[in-house]
């Protein structure tokens, strides 16, 4: 008894910018602000066993709580996102739950409000309801909640829609079947059903046939340029990659073998 006092007395504090220095008879402990106040320390007092445990136990709560709002500041993440966090660092269960219920009463994490921003988020971006769910899923969220999560046939056509101008742009010098195989896959891929994807590539324009001529061109002469000599296999089938069709480019290939003939 009389070993265990002598080694728990707390014979000096030293009072620091970040951290609390406890000096007892066989050890020292550097332990948060917050902790030295909620346990009301001094010089001269004995600590037992179960005193000096809750001590460090609720100083390495409090790591863990700084560490989470480190977290929760550049992240918003979900309850689930932070809990992985938390294990990964080596907290305990009661730990987690502490540090989750401090967090949850103050606000700082809330699935419910999370959905919302990453509703919002997703939506800007342009994405349909599966993809919105599968990043959901993804993220953590709990699968109630995202089960009441209600997707309206008129707003998914409408955000489809405002994406088909950029789509065509980026796909503009691709024939028209190309254009519109490239387009329903990028809207398949965004997350929108095959019945909006096929509603959309309704409004999809024939293009101009010229311009999609000027493209073969331009990458014909590229493919001449890497290294592929006279394979016409190799031309062919970056041609192909490209997305241009097969009678297309045999015409520009046997135009240019008549003009090298000349």
């Amino acid at each position: 008894m009389r070993l265990e006092k002598s080694g728990n007395e707390i014979l000096k504090i030293k009072i620091g910018k970040a951290k609390v220095t406890l000096v007892l008879g066989n050890e020292e402990i550097k332990i948060s602000p917050d902790t030295y106040t909620d346990f009301r320390l001094y010089a001269g007092k004995i600590l037992s066993s179960d005193e000096l445990h809750q001590i460090k136990n609720r100083d390495e709560i409090d790591k863990l709580l700084k560490s989470a709002l480190v977290s929760v500041t550049k992240g918003h993440p979900t309850k689930k996102v932070l809990i992985t966090k938390l294990e990964a660092k080596g907290a305990n269960k009661i730990q987690i739950d502490k540090i989750i219920d401090i967090l949850t009463k103050s606000g700082l994490i809330d699935d419910k409000q999370f959905v919302n921003d990453y509703l919002e988020y997703a939506k800007n971006k342009g994405y349909g309801q599966e993809r919105i769910i599968q990043g959901l899923y993804e993220k953590g969220v709990p699968g109630y909640l995202i089960k009441t999560l209600d997707f309206k046939y008129e707003e998914e056509l409408k955000r489809a829609t405002l994406m088909l101008s950029s789509l065509e742009a980026k796909f503009k010098r691709y024939d028209y079947v190309q254009r519109r195989k490239r387009i329903y896959d990028s809207l398949m891929r965004l997350g929108y059903s095959s019945r909006i994807a096929i509603k959309v590539m309704e409004k999809i324009k024939k293009g101009d046939e010229k311009i999609e001529a000027d493209a073969l061109i331009r990458d014909y002469a590229l493919a001449k340029r890497m290294n592929f000599g006279n394979n016409r296999q190799k031309t062919m089938n970056f041609l192909l990659s490209k997305g241009y069709r097969y009678k297309d480019i045999i015409n520009i290939m046997e135009e240019d073998k008549i003009d090298e003939m000349d």
